[in-house]
């Protein structure tokens, strides 16, 4: 799967990822300190799904209609490293299936899954 990481996503969490064969761009290497509307727009580019920490992506998949394949959004914020890493790839790789078309929401206890917003 290929997936764009937000700067707010922790390296170790998106290299576990990559190690399991994914494919993974993330921000903070190719395009810092761009808007939220430019990180979508680079998932876009790259038909991947976004990979985040910053719940704002909700609003704008929900309210503002931006478009994006899929959204994980990592909810593990005090959580040891290691346990965030291996929540967020378990979170993952049980749900492959369902991150198209799909925002993924992880945290500690369970991942929820809801679907985009079909746009007109």
């Amino acid at each position: 799967m290929k997936f764009v990481a937000d700067e707010s996503v922790e390296r170790p969490v998106y290299r576990a990822l990559e190690q399991l064969g994914h494919e993974v761009l993330d921000v903070c290497t190719h395009a810092s300190g761009v808007s939220d509307r430019e990180v979508l727009a680079l998932a876009r580019q790259q038909d991947a799904i976004l990979l985040t920490a910053d719940k704002d992506f909700g609003d704008l998949v929900y309210i503002g209609l931006e478009e994006v394949r899929g959204v994980v959004l990592l909810r593990l914020q005090g959580m040891p490293l290691g346990a965030m890493v291996e929540r967020a790839v378990a979170g993952v790789e049980v749900h492959l299936q369902e991150l198209d078309g799909n925002f993924l929401v992880v945290t500690s206890r369970q991942v929820r899954v809801r679907p985009l917003p079909v746009r007109e």
